[in-house]
């Protein structure tokens, strides 16, 4: 059975923005570094940033004694968005992870040198999905969720034009709005982004944070459901929201 292993690492903000200039500071939250059979591997940062920022450091896997270089990649996006995106960075296709025992990542940009530890764990999915609920300035909500591809395409489509579907709860379980109610969807068949394996997609809706009937309710705890209506297997991911209390 083909296994992928999913690594976590969790990064302090308050450590990293210690030890970096303001403009690294939005990757204060956690990563993921993902590896299959292959030994190719990717490293999701899960946390919006500017893409160009980036440029200025360097990524590496400490390995045993070996540091193994980590290169940038674009994640693709239903709106285009290039500049606030996660960043993800992927080991060179000539570079392999081998019988190597990975213990960190680190960071060196403009002489900030940072190390983080790693964890490892064990998934067997076709995705790997991250998902983000954001508060824009104007008080409406952006949902995301992002998809890192582990497994091969296979049957797989949505089956109209409905690309994710966000319900939003009580804590009771009432649903209070939800985003195809009352949508008439096209019934053409999408494919699934992304196609390649180890490629990452974001899918995004926008709520003005309002009810089904009208009423502005983030100052409540909510319970979201995000949904890719994939067929013939959908990816259903949960957010809970603290409200007035926060995340």
């Amino acid at each position: 059975m083909r296994m992928t292993l999913l690594f976590s690492l969790n990064l302090l903000a308050t450590v990293f923005l210690s030890c970096t200039s303001s403009k690294y500071n939005r990757l204060d939250s956690f990563a993921y570094l993902i590896q299959n059979d292959s030994n190719y591997a990717l490293v999701y940062l899960a946390t919006d940033t500017n893409v160009a920022n980036l440029n200025d450091c360097k990524f590496y896997l400490s390995c045993n004694q070996r540091q193994i270089p980590l290169y940038l990649r674009q994640i693709g996006s239903e709106n285009n968005e290039k500049s606030n995106l996660p960043a993800y960075l992927l080991i060179n296709k000539d570079e392999s992870l081998g019988t190597n025992t990975c213990k960190s990542l680190e960071f060196n940009c403009k002489g900030d040198r940072i190390s983080f530890p790693l964890k490892i764990f064990e998934s067997n999915s076709k995705f790997f999905c991250n998902v983000k609920f954001t508060i824009l300035p104007d008080q409406s909500v952006m949902f995301s969720m992002d998809a890192v591809r582990l497994k091969p395409q296979e049957e797989e489509y949505f089956p109209t034009s409905e690309r994710i579907r966000v319900i939003v709860r009580n804590q009771k379980g009432k649903v209070l709005w939800r985003s195809d109610e009352g949508i008439a969807f096209l019934q053409v068949i999408g494919e699934v982004q992304p196609k390649e394996i180890f490629d990452c997609y974001r899918y995004s809706y926008v709520w003005d944070g309002k009810d089904s009937e009208g009423r502005f309710i983030l100052d409540q705890k909510l319970n979201i459901e995000l949904i890719l209506p994939i067929y013939p297997n959908p990816i259903i991911k949960f957010i809970e929201y603290g409200g007035n209390d926060g995340r």
